[in-house]
């Protein structure tokens, strides 16, 4: 199971980085200079699916296939998943600026992982001085990585009932991808401190950075009063973001991380 990694490329973005530090002053000043009759925070938890790295992903099947032929017929089992959904949290506020319609600013972060597991069993000849000993080796194998997105986004929503309303943003995201591998091996139930010279190269910790990217959001927010101001909100959006490895010591012909993809959201928030 060799471990794949990616070549680095460029992006800009200064316009929109700007653009982005302006918008988020301009929210911080409503907060404070605009009375606070208007004002709602919010929190909550998120679910997310995206296409992620598609030869990272191919990566991961080709690993596990590998591993079935090798071990077939053998007392092992082999899985995998790809990298390409994931959980995440978001924070936020914003204010009424003029009749529904809302800006404000919000910080969310979402992970998600992928990777190859092999567990099993075999029997195998002892050390070379006493060969007919027989002796139960129990091995377990996990290839992981997991990809952490963060984002500051500003955000616009427009009130047409309600309890409903359709919403968008635009967000600088920054991340990382961060890759583990473990082998525990355990011989007549001993763990084994030294592994065989093949294993080694199975066992790495490393992480990459990826190039910080913006990103754009539109949606639909729906809420729902509980009890005085506090609401439970629910929230679609679709979300529009590429991100790139940020390292010059990677073997991988697609550096690109896919993170278009939809957002289910649950949370709370309370108006002032």
């Amino acid at each position: 199971m060799e471990k794949k990694i990616f070549e680095r490329k460029i992006s800009g973005g200064v316009f929109l980085k700007k653009l982005l530090i302006l918008l988020g002053i301009f929210c911080l000043v409503a907060f404070i200079a605009l009375p606070a009759q208007a004002v709602e925070f919010y929190g909550g938890g998120f679910y997310t699916a995206f296409p992620g790295n598609e030869e990272l992903n191919e990566h991961f099947e080709e690993l596990a296939e590998g591993a079935e032929e090798e071990f077939e017929g053998e007392n092992f089992d082999v899985a995998y998943s790809l990298l390409n959904s994931g959980f995440g949290f978001f924070i936020g506020g914003k204010y009424e600026v003029i009749d529904n319609l809302k800006v404000g600013a919000e910080f969310e972060r979402f992970s998600g992982s992928g990777g190859v597991f092999l567990s099993g069993e075999f029997e195998e000849e002892g050390e070379e001085e006493t060969p007919q000993q027989v002796v139960l080796v129990e091995l377990d194998v996990g290839l992981n990585y997991k990809l952490t997105v963060n984002g500051i986004l500003g955000t616009v929503s427009y009130d047409v009932t309600d309890w409903l309303a359709v919403s968008g943003g635009v967000g600088y995201y920054f991340g990382k991808l961060t890759g583990i591998g473990e082998v525990e091996m355990i011989v007549d139930g001993e763990e084994q401190e030294e592994l065989p010279e093949n294993m080694n190269d199975l066992v790495f910790s490393e992480e990459y950075n990826l190039k910080s990217s913006f990103g754009f959001k539109i949606g639909a927010l729906a809420n729902y009063n509980v009890w005085d101001n506090l609401d439970v909100v629910g929230g679609l959006n679709y979300r529009i973001l590429s991100m790139e490895m940020d390292e010059e010591d990677l073997e991988m012909e697609d550096d690109t991380f896919n993170l278009n993809g939809i957002e289910i959201r649950l949370g709370v928030s309370y108006s002032f």
